[in-house]
């Protein structure tokens, strides 16, 4: 028997990685070495390394919706944000537009 799951452990196995992916890619796109973007998210350099190489955050697809709110809270944290405070309320404005907005 398939268990359902909460609509917070949605967010956090599915949505969350997602976000974290997208942030990756957009830090190292502004020159910011993986080492540099794990301190910046308080994330490991091993975690970085599998949302820049497509090996973590591939369960939730992002929609046109949400990617320009993940955007926001990037430029956020690369100006000295706390990167938790941003990815918690990037989670909370990702969510509002997720299309079924209800857990698996």
């Amino acid at each position: 028997m398939k268990l359902k799951m909460t609509e917070q452990e949605y967010q956090v196995n599915k949505i969350l990685p997602s976000i974290r992916k997208r942030m990756a890619k957009q830090l190292v796109e502004t020159g910011k070495n993986q080492k540099d973007i794990a301190k910046m998210l308080g994330l490991t350099e091993g975690a970085i390394s599998q949302y820049v190489n497509d090996r973590r955050g591939n369960l939730y697809k992002l929609n046109n919706k949400q990617k320009p709110i993940i955007d926001h809270y990037v430029k956020k944290i690369m100006i000295g944000k706390d990167p938790f405070v941003a990815q918690s309320r990037c989670l909370s404005g990702v969510f509002k537009f997720d299309k079924k907005n209800t857990p698996n």
